[in-house]
């Protein structure tokens, strides 16, 4: 499994990776360190999950999510919005734009992980779903 990590501060983004592979010694961690690289990382590698900053240069992670978003390679993509706005607005806005999920800034261990946890659960019951579909279409 591949989890692209963006934020353009490098000491949380190792700190997200760090916490991350202490729990998932299996997956593959990317990073980039603005929206721009974000897209173009999301593109070629296809994550299962991205935890983008929602504040960066060059290109903001809403902006980032938009994009995924609204390309049919990436459109599926899980992405975690993580910001140090904590009003419920940014938290719908991000929601409403295609994030799966939102974390505040300062990033907490146990609520990172359960976050994850609860992403890769919803993507396997995805997976589930469409293979029980494929297999009825078929059958």
């Amino acid at each position: 499994m591949k989890v692209l990590v963006v934020d353009d501060q490098s000491v949380i983004l190792d700190m997200v990776i760090e916490i991350l592979r202490r729990y998932y010694e299996d997956f593959t961690f990317l990073r980039a360190t603005n929206g721009r690289e974000a897209c173009k990382v999301a593109s070629a590698e296809l994550p299962t999950i991205i935890i983008m900053d929602w504040e960066m240069p060059e290109m903001t992670g809403i902006e980032a999510l938009q994009r995924i978003k609204k390309n049919a390679t990436t459109s599926k993509i899980h992405v975690i919005i993580s910001s140090s706005f904590s009003s419920s607005s940014n938290v719908s806005m991000a929601l409403e734009n295609g994030a799966i999920d939102y974390i505040r800034k300062p990033i907490d261990e146990i609520e990172l992980v359960a976050r994850v946890r609860s992403v890769l659960m919803l993507h396997t019951a995805i997976e589930h779903l469409n293979t029980a579909k494929d297999i009825a279409e078929k059958g």
